[in-house]
């Protein structure tokens, strides 16, 4: 009995299956990158969705605002363009029933002038939702058209509400959107909402495109490091000679000063003298050495250069 009473009250508290979900995860109505996405996000909002209303309304409105971003491909597309047409009505029956009636008959308007010449199937949805469409196509036929017009400087396409349109047409009055492509694909797009709100008026939308702006890559010089320009000479030539002629000097000096100070059996300070000479003698001669090594590379390299750029200019002639 005990267990009995235990698996009543669990049941009584376990939640119906869903509750807590959010709306988006319900829907699995993610954002649409794509046509193709676009397309199949109708699909399952008007044919398998069993959202309750709550939900509903805010999964059909993205799904149909998605839609409008992709007018070539719905224009081409038969299907895709039905569904978009369901997806208004079952917005529509879903404001109805939420109790937002003057919302539900601007859809149900949207969704008639969507449709153009074909009329929305409203009937499939129920008995009170084909009312609202009979009731709304009286009101909009009484209310009359007037000419949207599209005048392009260029060959265009236009698209409106999604649908191929031609440049120049008599439509109910209400809004529209409008999208002008140039042909040729070289310039950027038009997208306009355009509102006729007097009967017989001529609402016209220009199209006179810029090319698209080019993304050009560029060349980022980045400056090497500095370095400081490499020295011709380490010494001037004039230089090491006087240098290693000091030094030759010294040592010839400094041994006089011995051979003296030996004859007068004292001492001297030629030994100093000597050494002081002997390393500016081997400091000139050395840096002589190494400067003329460098420059006879240097020469050698520069008619390297020389002698490919002759290549280069160099005209074959052929007999």
């Amino acid at each position: 009995m005990f267990h009995t009473l235990l698996f009543s009250s669990l049941l009584l508290f376990t939640p119906p299956e869903g509750a807590g979900e959010a709306p988006a995860e319900a829907a699995g109505n993610a954002t649409p990158t794509n046509f193709s996405e676009a397309n199949a996000l109708l699909l399952k909002l008007t044919k398998n969705s069993r959202l309750p209303t709550e939900q509903a309304i805010p999964a059909l409105r993205a799904a149909i605002e998605s839609s409008h971003e992709y007018a070539p491909s719905f224009a081409a597309d038969e299907e895709a363009r039905e569904r978009q047409v369901s997806a208004l009505l079952l917005l529509a029956r879903e404001l109805q029933r939420s109790g937002e009636n003057e919302e539900a008959a601007a859809v149900m308007d949207e969704a008639i002038r969507t449709a153009r010449d074909d009329t929305p199937n409203a009937g499939q949805f129920g008995p009170t939702l084909e009312e609202l469409h009979d009731e709304r196509m009286s009101h909009i036929e009484a209310a009359g058209v007037a000419q949207l017009k599209v005048d392009c400087a260029r060959a265009c396409k236009i698209y409106v509400d999604e649908r191929m349109s031609e440049e120049a047409q008599e439509l109910p009055l209400g809004e529209y959107r409008v999208w002008v492509e140039d042909v040729s694909g070289k310039f950027s797009a038009l997208r306009v909402t355009a509102r006729l709100t007097e009967v017989d008026e001529v609402v016209t939308v220009r199209y006179a495109p810029k090319p698209k702006p080019k993304v050009e890559a560029l060349e980022l010089q980045v400056p090497e490091a500095s370095k400081k320009p490499e020295r011709e000479r380490l010494l001037a030539g004039w230089g090491e000679l006087i240098l290693a002629g000091v030094g030759a000097g010294g040592v010839v000096g400094g041994s006089v000063l011995i051979h003296e100070a030996k004859e007068d059996g004292g001492r001297s300070g030629g030994y100093a003298l000597v050494v002081i000479g002997g390393g500016l003698y081997l400091t000139g001669v050395i840096l002589a050495i190494v400067d003329e090594t460098r420059a006879s590379k240097r020469d050698k390299r520069k008619q390297k250069a020389k002698d490919k750029r002759k290549v280069e200019l160099g005209w074959p002639i052929r007999f």
